[in-house]
């Protein structure tokens, strides 16, 4: 089923269950969701590098600061998109906060936004390159 442009803007909220608690993951507004994502790249950038064939690498020297990055971002990210504190997400099993983590995620940065975003960086692309440059590009690419 395709979801209409709109009803990107006001997602369902996924429920997960942690011991007979029912836990709403909503959807970040958009400043939220600009902050994460530029602390999301920070994060990466600083202990991520991707080698030639595409796969993600770390180095085991910097394992300390990327579960440091990641500590900070996920209590960001679930105490934005639950009603969970900081404190009760603590008091979570592991693989609990695993799971929301999985839907937060899933939620807020789901292929069809990650499409969406693409799509109107290329779109800003074509529009600071201007008519005159992509009409260049492409008689020198034949």
């Amino acid at each position: 089923m395709t979801r209409s442009p709109i009803s990107i803007l006001s997602a369902e909220p996924v429920v997960v269950i942690v011991d007979s608690t029912r836990i709403e993951i909503r959807e970040l507004n958009f400043l939220q969701l600009l902050a994460f994502t530029e602390k999301l790249a920070g994060v990466a950038s600083q202990f991520f590098s991707m080698s030639e064939g595409g796969a993600i690498r770390v180095s085991i020297d910097d394992l300390a600061g990327v579960v440091r990055g990641s500590s900070e971002l996920s209590h960001e990210l679930l105490t934005a998109t639950t009603k969970l504190t900081a404190e009760q997400l603590d008091q979570l099993p592991a693989s609990a906060v695993l799971v929301l983590l999985e839907q937060a995620i899933a939620l807020n940065l789901s292929e069809e936004f990650l499409a969406r975003g693409k799509a109107l960086a290329a779109r800003v692309k074509a529009v600071v390159r201007g008519p005159e440059q992509a009409t260049l590009e492409a008689s020198s690419s034949t």
